[in-house]
């Protein structure tokens, strides 16, 4: 009995060397792709590889710059009248507020920690969020109906002009040096997405300029002010927020 154990525990021994040895050349092929391969590439790459587990922070975050070029392009279809931009506006500013709330709670840390200060401060400044807040809020206290519809298309139009950069800026520039880090892995990743899911759950739902946007003080900011801004939207929406 003492020889049979033995043996077998050599051969999952055995079985374990040469499953590691076997990833080797993997891991090492997928680091010398990694110096090859355009950036952005990478970063896609990445981020679907990450979702077959957990999904990834970078795969949400994406997935909600999706969701606003989405709806920007319904507000510009042919068919809609100035109630129907009004609520694709409403919808935009409160989508756009949460994905901000949660970035900065999550995601912006990280690339301080990971990128340095610098990085962080592009993302937070007047190239990113701060302006497209500023932007936000003026078109949040207008309406078609008392400004009319020109002017607030022009309004958003501005916002969603400055967003679009800032999401040029993400996926192409800030992602692909964040994943190329050591230390950036999946697992980080998933981990970092479980948190970015979890900010959402107390992100505001109107933009707030005025608010801290670094932790822990947003933290505490976002979690006073959502209550406020989710009976705001009870109003605003007729008692059904959307959910997309």
């Amino acid at each position: 009995m003492l020889l049979l154990r033995a043996a077998t525990a050599r051969l999952q021994l055995s079985q374990s060397s040469l499953a590691a040895r076997a990833a080797r050349p993997l891991l090492a092929s997928s680091s010398s792709y990694a110096s090859s391969a355009p950036a952005s590439l990478f970063a896609s790459l990445r981020a679907m590889a990450t979702t077959m587990g957990s999904p990834s922070i970078i795969s949400m975050i994406n997935q909600d710059h999706a969701k606003f070029k989405n709806l920007w392009n319904e507000y510009q279809g042919p068919n809609m009248n100035g109630e129907m931009k009004q609520k694709l506006g409403w919808a935009l500013i409160r989508e756009i507020a949460m994905h901000s709330s949660a970035e900065e709670e999550v995601m912006y840390p990280e690339i301080r920690k990971r990128l340095g200060d610098q990085a962080a401060d592009m993302l937070l400044g007047q190239d990113g969020h701060q302006h497209i807040k500023d932007l936000l809020t003026e078109l949040d206290r207008m309406t078609v109906e008392k400004d009319g519809e020109a002017a607030y298309t022009a309004k958003l139009k501005q916002a969603m002009d400055h967003l679009y950069h800032h999401i040029d800026d993400e996926e192409n520039k800030v992602w692909p040096q964040f994943c190329a880090l050591p230390g950036v892995d999946a697992d980080l990743l998933s981990h970092l997405g479980k948190k970015f899911e979890g900010a959402k759950a107390h992100a505001v739902t109107r933009p707030h300029p005025w608010a801290p946007n670094k932790p822990p003080l947003n933290v505490i900011a976002n979690m006073a002010t959502a209550p406020l801004d989710a009976a705001a939207d009870m109003w605003r929406f007729a008692g059904h927020p959307p959910t997309m």
